[in-house]
């Protein structure tokens, strides 16, 4: 039997795990919806979604459906999770993508409506364990973890590669900074903000900005704890980011034994989560790519102890396929 899943919060990460649910698995049935804007709202940004480069053929709808693929999935607008109809319509798995429960004290709120599972789709604060494919993913135990967080997408970038580097050559020390394209909270506009900076300041600007995805990866590689710092510059693109890696080995290390490293580990266990990227790229060749970290073999550049990595991913598509992949590790966790 499928099991039953439900997206709380079609922005653009719902949306994208919308269309990979709908077309990639049979094993997974997405059987609800819930958003403010409604059916209604939801078909007609599936039809114009131009930030996301592939936006669906025509959606047909009526008050309470969306109808793809020959599939009707009911629609909510409920504000309130614990109202939601989980436990009748049998959702085993909630995607809870709304961006705003940064605790996980409300995505249990899905638990409490019935669901038996909940996965965030951010950094959450009391969840029960950040998991990244590929990296910790073999530690989730489906009878302690029931609020899991997929974390973000530079940690899904930065975690598999401090893997593989410390691996190979072990961590002193590192430091990173993401060059990240504009999301919701970078406003264009003279609108209200709990931040006075984004408010009308980031239209054509590049601006510092907080980052968690240090804190983040420490969850997920905890024994990097103390030795992670990193910072974050917003840069008005709709997609694509990089990710610049600076570390200190516990050896005195060359590029090219770093360039090995990288390259058996992304033709070997980190195969489609880890790309190597031979020739001089931009960002517009990470956006629509499925990988985590595509790292750039050109850039790579090391002195003594010091080595220079750079990574590049897609913030969205990128995150939304190692979304789509915890969603069926979760589910093949579950008892029938």
């Amino acid at each position: 039997m499928p099991t039953k899943i439900a997206i709380n919060g079609l922005g653009r990460i719902g949306r994208n795990q919308l269309r990979l649910l709908m077309t990639r698995r049979s094993d997974l049935e997405l059987v609800a919806l819930n958003d403010p804007r409604g059916a209604r709202g939801i078909a007609d940004l599936l039809e114009s979604d131009r930030g996301s480069g592939r936006p669906t053929a025509a959606t047909r709808h009526d008050d309470k459906h969306l109808f793809l693929n020959g599939h009707a999935i009911r629609v909510y607008a409920e504000h309130d999770r614990r109202s939601l109809p989980w436990d009748e319509l049998g959702v085993d798995i909630v995607i809870e993508s709304t961006g705003q429960a940064a605790r996980a004290d409300a995505a249990r709120e899905h638990l409490a409506a019935g669901a038996e599972k909940v996965i965030m789709t951010s950094p959450a604060a009391g969840d029960d364990g950040t998991f990244v494919l590929g990296v910790n993913d073999g530690s989730y135990d489906p009878d302690r973890h029931h609020v899991i967080s997929s974390g973000s997408c530079t940690t899904l970038c930065l975690a598999p590669v401090l893997q593989v580097f410390d691996d190979a050559f072990g961590i002193d020390a590192a430091l990173m900074t993401t060059v990240h394209s504009g999301s919701v909270d970078d406003c264009v506009q003279d609108i209200p903000h709990a931040d006075l900076l984004p408010a009308g300041t980031r239209d054509a600007r590049i601006t510092a900005s907080s980052l968690g995805a240090a804190e983040a990866v420490t969850r997920v590689l905890p024994h990097l704890d103390g030795r992670l710092e990193g910072t974050a510059l917003r840069a008005p693109t709709l997609r694509g980011s990089i990710t610049h890696l600076t570390v200190t080995a516990t050896r005195t290390v060359t590029a090219d034994e770093v360039r090995v490293a990288f390259q058996t580990a992304s033709e070997g266990r980190l195969k489609g989560i880890l790309r190597c990227a031979d020739d001089e790229i931009a960002v517009s060749d990470s956006v629509i790519d499925p990988h985590s970290s595509i790292l750039d073999t050109t850039l790579i550049r090391a002195t003594g102890s010091q080595v220079k990595i750079s990574a590049w991913y897609d913030d969205e598509w990128g995150y939304s396929h190692r979304l789509a992949e915890l969603i069926a590790h979760v589910a093949e966790g579950r008892t029938p």
